[in-house]
């Protein structure tokens, strides 16, 4: 009997985990990806982080008023303090991120920061200027970052600065990509000051006639993630190969990055897929040769 009620709680802890994989395989495929080349016995405490970034970042697409995404970060809010607390709640991302949090033993006050700063996620407001985009990227994948790189690489204070900064870059290129779709959703996360600048306002953003204004506000945006990539490929030496596979998104990015480019930083006229291939075949040269 003993066997058999073991032998249930380690099947459950498999599929909880399994959950994590497959939800960031379907909703966040980068990042599951750069997870495969971490240490195997990291994965799942990865997998758990970045299926907790997707259950809050998909919160503006599944509401339909603030006030319902509000209540669905207090609920986060809640579970995060209950894991804390040492009686989370049952749910399959709750369970998996319990076990991260014991483990790697993650600060509370971080995973706290990740849920205010999505808070701007439910509100129309775009940033005011680039400094407040960049604020809010630290606090959301900048802060997933650092919570990754202490599950990789435990005590290595300089990493987590390192990480931040990776988190960043990734999170302006996403911005960029992603125009579109926030558009779907009536969100704009461009600086308003950069929009003011070049005389695009939010109605203008779909509009063939904007794809040259918007080029130059997304254009600055691409460059302040090309900034950071430039600093952080001088510290490669830096990175513990331990760490490595966190920053394998530098290599995602650039990629991104040069297809943006191709497009005259228009979204609206990125070719992704024809690039699929060669920006995989890159992540896994650059796997192998530990490059950043």
């Amino acid at each position: 009997m003993k066997e058999k009620i073991q032998s249930q709680g380690m099947t459950t802890q498999k599929n909880t985990f399994g959950y994590c994989a497959e939800q960031v395989r379907r909703q966040d495929h980068d990042r599951f990806l750069t997870v495969l080349f971490a240490p195997q016995e990291l994965r799942d405490d990865l997998f758990a982080l970045y299926a907790f970034n997707q259950e809050l970042a998909r919160i503006r697409e599944t509401v339909s008023e603030p006030v319902l995404g509000e209540i669905r970060l207090q609920w986060w809010r809640e579970a995060i303090d209950e894991i804390y607390d040492g009686a989370p709640r049952k749910h399959e991302v709750v369970d998996a991120l319990a076990k991260a949090v014991r483990t790697h033993n993650l600060p509370r006050e971080i995973f706290h920061q990740i849920i205010e700063s999505r808070g701007q996620d439910i509100y129309d407001e775009n940033p005011q200027n680039l400094g407040e985009l960049i604020d809010y990227l630290r606090g959301t994948s900048g802060n997933i970052a650092r919570l990754a790189a202490q599950v990789l690489a435990d005590g290595d204070t300089d990493l987590g600065q390192k990480a931040e900064d990776s988190g960043v870059a990734w999170g302006l290129t996403g911005i960029v990509r992603a125009v579109p779709y926030h558009l779907s959703l009536r969100k704009v996360f461009l600086p308003a000051d950069r929009m003011e600048k070049y005389g695009l306002s939010r109605d203008m953003l779909a509009s063939p006639e904007s794809r040259g204004p918007l080029g130059s506000v997304t254009g600055e945006l691409c460059e302040q993630a090309t900034i950071l990539l430039r600093e952080m490929r001088s510290e490669r030496k830096d990175i513990p190969s331990r760490a490595h596979s966190l920053f394998l998104l530098n290599s995602l990015s650039r990629s991104y990055l040069k297809s943006l480019k191709k497009a005259d930083y228009s979204p609206f006229n990125l070719q992704e897929k024809s690039d699929a291939f060669s920006r995989q075949c890159r992540l896994m040269l650059d796997a192998f040769l530990k490059r950043v």
